[in-house]
């Protein structure tokens, strides 16, 4: 059996107390003891110094020592020795001290001349154990600590890991933040300018239901939206049946995606039944299959537009009409003349001057009206407004007109009840002899035509009436267009040139007023317009004349 061996450090200046203790562990016999004794503190902390030293169990510390002494003794040792136990020794009258030295790091302290083998040995193998009690806590404590610094390096580098990833994630979040915010954005403002468009926009789904109706879309076509929502436009008898089957065919490549875009036209219905035609600018959203998912389009209400297209093409066909009319018989009648087949001064010549000068003289009307009406209603021509009295207006137009009406055997008859507007004298003639001039044209030898003016609460109403052929009804809204007469033989006949009536209607929308005509075919033509009465101190109604 392997006998356990102590090495012991004594240190002590008494020999005696050396030999004592010596003898007390020969006692021992459960271990084997080998004691290394110093007299001095300085040759203890030399032979711990010494690598070839041996590796002492225990120190045993007389507190007196030559060159140490008290706690300082200790304290100087225990820094040399930090994990080698100490058994401090002293005497019975420095117990104080030797409970210091404890509580510094003393393993344990003996009193001496109270120790035997027993207490010896007990309080070497208390002061070991403890010591390796100590000695494995401290390595339990710097493996912990160890590990503590290495977790704390995980969680520290954990922790900047998670705020760079809490950095990133606000990052990301603010970006979806602002990405929400511009999507917002982008939707508030589609919204707005699909809602305040001045052209109606329809959006529909893949059905071709409507699925939004914007504001304008209600006005243009007079349905709200809680009517049409959802519904097909055959469902509601939107589109004429003359333009359904090609609208059918526009919806069917719009559907299947053969087409993304698409201009169109079609005449639409609206809620009060009225037809109007509207040019559609058709977007479609494909999907991933390249089927159609919705459609956004744009209407545009063409009526007017279309409307003064065909007034311009007729316009055109007319005066050009008008216009080869004359130029036909001037160049014809001049190249006769010419040729020299025909004497200047013969009758025929004559004639065929006397053709000359009154198709120019009609050329020159027609496009001094054109050249009138034009300007007037464009606005170009300034009406030069003052204060006249109906008297003074009415007969200056009745001075120029009573030739006219002398030589084809009419009778005017004048009727005016005083009062005064604010006009363009000038123009208010033209109007009042255009009127006259037709009537008279119209009407028989030995009838008569009136031409009257009355008050009606703050306006004066004209009126020219004749007793001639009349105006059927399907002419009265026409009447007033440009180049309508009611028979084609009038403008024939070179009589007329179909503008005066439209020039009569600007002249009297400018000063603010209306004009109308009511007729009875057989029996006569009443022409009616209502001018704004200028204030005055008094009204004076002049006698009739006639």
């Amino acid at each position: 059996m392997t006998t356990t061996v102590l090495n012991i450090l004594l240190i002590e200046d008494n020999p005696g107390d050396i030999r004592l203790l010596r003898e007390i562990l020969r006692e021992v016999t459960t271990v084997q003891c080998e004691i290394t004794p110093v007299m001095t503190l300085a040759a203890a902390l030399e032979q711990l110094s010494l690598v070839e030293a041996v590796r002492f169990d225990v120190i045993l510390l007389d507190l007196s020592l030559p060159d140490s002494r008290g706690l300082a003794s200790f304290l100087n040792l225990h820094r040399q020795a930090i994990n080698i136990p100490i058994v401090v020794l002293t005497g019975s009258d420095d117990e104080t001290l030797a409970l210091a030295a404890v509580q510094q790091g003393a393993q344990d302290y003996l009193i001496k001349g109270q120790v035997d083998s027993n207490v010896l040995l007990r309080s070497i193998r208390y002061a070991i154990e403890r010591e390796r009690t100590e000695a494995a806590l401290r390595r339990t404590k710097i493996e912990l600590e160890r590990r503590v610094v290495e977790r704390t390096h995980d969680l520290q580098q954990t922790n900047q890991q998670l705020q760079l990833e809490l950095h990133e994630r606000q990052r990301a979040e603010a970006a979806l933040r602002q990405t929400e915010n511009d999507l917002r954005d982008a939707l508030h403002k589609l919204n707005f300018h699909f809602e305040n468009s001045p052209l109606a926009v329809v959006e529909w789904n893949r059905d071709f239901r409507v699925s939004r109706w914007s504001v304008a879309a209600e006005k243009v076509f007079g349905w709200s939206a809680d009517e049409v929502l959802g519904k097909h436009p055959h469902e509601w008898e939107f589109v004429t049946s003359s333009d359904i089957e090609r609208m059918n065919g526009v919806m069917e490549r719009l559907v299947s995606g053969k087409e993304s875009c698409y201009i169109t036209t079609s005449r639409c219905h609206r809620r009060d039944g009225q037809i109007i035609e509207c040019e559609w600018y058709n977007s479609a959203l494909l999907d991933d299959r390249g089927q159609m998912e919705s459609i956004l389009s744009i209407a545009l209400d063409v009526t007017a537009r279309h409307q003064v297209e065909r007034m311009k093409d007729e316009f055109v066909a007319i005066v050009s009409h008008e216009l080869r009319t004359p130029l036909t018989s001037i160049y014809g009648s001049l190249s006769m003349l010419a040729s020299g087949l025909l004497d200047v001064h013969s009758q025929k010549g004559k004639r065929l001057l006397d053709i000359a000068v009154d198709s120019t003289d009609r050329l020159m009307r027609l496009v001094n009206d054109i050249l009138d009406i034009e300007r007037i209603e464009s606005g170009t021509v300034t009406m030069v407004k003052a204060v006249w009295t109906v008297t003074e207006l009415m007969s200056k137009a009745v001075d120029i007109i009573q030739p006219l009406a002398e030589n084809a055997g009419v009778l005017l008859h004048v009727d005016c009840s005083g009062g005064q507007v604010w006009v363009d004298a000038d123009r208010i003639i033209q109007t009042f002899t255009n009127l006259l001039c037709n009537a008279i044209k119209f009407s028989p030898r030995g009838s008569t035509v009136w031409f009257s003016s009355h008050k009606r609460g703050g306006q004066l109403l004209f009126e020219v009436r004749d007793f001639g052929r009349g105006i059927p009804a399907d002419k009265l809204d026409l009447i007033f267009e440009r180049f309508q007469q009611v028979d084609v033989s009038d403008a024939r006949s070179g009589e007329g040139t179909g503008l005066g009536l439209s020039i009569c209607k600007s002249i009297v929308q400018q000063h603010g007023g209306q004009i109308w005509v009511e007729s009875v075919v057989g029996q006569g033509s009443t022409f009616s317009f209502l001018l704004p009465r200028s204030p005055s101190a008094s009204d004076s109604k002049p006698p009739r004349s006639s």
